[in-house]
Formats: C-alpha cells, sequence, structure tokens
C-alpha cells in the first residue's frame, strides 16, 4: 500500500496594522462664551512695578475643570504667580476631545501681568 503524505497549508493571515492614532482637540480657555475673567493685579505687585508671565500647566478635566494646576514658569515674582493660580483654578475650559468624546488633557496658559 502506498504513503501518502497529505500537507494541510495553514491560512495565512495578513498582517494588520494598527489602526491610525484618533487625533485629539487640546483643551480651550479662550472661547468667548467661557468668560473667563483676568486676574487681580496684586496692590502691593502694582505699587512695586512688577511685571511679568507666569504659565501654568493645568489638568482640565472631562467636566472642563481646572482639575490640577501646577506653575510651569514663574514670572519671578510670587504674588503675581499666586494670583494667577487663584484665578485659573476657578476657570472653566472647553476640555480636549478624542473622536468626539471629552477627555482630561493638560494645557499651559499664560497669564500676562502688564503695567502697560
Amino acid at each position: 500500500m502506498p504513503i501518502m503524505h497529505v500537507v494541510v497549508d495553514a491560512p495565512t493571515m495578513a498582517a494588520k496594522s494598527p489602526p491610525a492614532p484618533v487625533p485629539v482637540t487640546p483643551p480651550d480657555f479662550s472661547a468667548a462664551q467661557l468668560n473667563n475673567p483676568g486676574p487681580s493685579y496684586p496692590y502691593l505687585s502694582r505699587k512695586a512695578k512688577e511685571e511679568g508671565v507666569v504659565v501654568l500647566r493645568v489638568l482640565v478635566s472631562a467636566e472642563g475643570r481646572a482639575k490640577s494646576l501646577r506653575i510651569e514658569e514663574t514670572s519671578g515674582f510670587d504674588r503675581l504667580d499666586k494670583a494667577a493660580l487663584k484665578t485659573v483654578k476657578k476657570w472653566r475650559f472647553v476640555p480636549a476631545s478624542q473622536a468626539g468624546n471629552p477627555r482630561e488633557a493638560w494645557v499651559l496658559v499664560p497669564i500676562t501681568f502688564s503695567l502697560g
């Protein structure tokens, strides 16, 4: 009796490339409808003619609130930095979104103090 060899080819599967990442729209704090007030200029800073820019790193929640804040770049003046933190903590944001869904994300917020 002849010996038969049966060879079964395993189906080949084409390698699938991973799906393209869905872009994330960053949070927005400048939207006109938010009505975010600017910071009050501290009296002693005004008197001492202190000016500068504070850059805050803000974690914006999916609900559009400042969840966490930290100073990314100081103005060089403690009073100005604190005034910026106090103000932005109360702001509302348009949250980041991915595929139409709001999500938590970080954003940099510059606050300028100028006696102009």
